[in-house]
């Protein structure tokens, strides 16, 4: 994977995607709350818009399964406060009992909160189809 030269904020966005993705995979509330803001929205490849909490819950009670997730073709672009991150995800896992293995673009925002941490506010994807 290449990545472009990154400036300190975009290396602390990139280290908090690879925290988001192994608090995913191995179900780690406190992480996850603390990388989410209270309203988050995650507008999933179906277009349902799901919640801070309902996301934690799904995950807790196993709903959706991670077996890995491969983050690729990372960009960033910080605007003051506010960080947008768009690339390509390799998710596998389990949703409910359908397994899954799929590709995905989406674009992260993030907002850098008054104590000066970042956490995400925002998140879309769209499934990656062959043509």
């Amino acid at each position: 994977m290449n990545q472009p030269v990154q400036n300190d904020e975009e290396n602390i966005l990139l280290e908090m995607e690879q925290i988001r993705i192994r608090a995913y995979i191995d179900f780690n509330r406190q992480a996850l709350e603390e990388l989410l803001t209270g309203d988050y929205d995650y507008i999933n490849s179906r277009g349902k818009v799901v919640s801070r909490s309902q996301l934690i819950s799904a995950l807790e009670n196993r709903e959706v399964v991670f077996n890995s997730i491969d983050l690729d073709e990372a960009r960033i672009r910080v605007y003051g406060n506010t960080a947008v991150m768009t690339g390509r995800l390799h998710e596998v896992g389990k949703s409910g009992s359908e397994p899954f293995d799929e590709w995905f673009r989406f674009t992260r925002i993030f907002i850098k909160q008054a104590d000066g941490n970042w956490r995400s506010a925002a998140y879309h994807s769209s499934k990656i189809t062959e043509a």
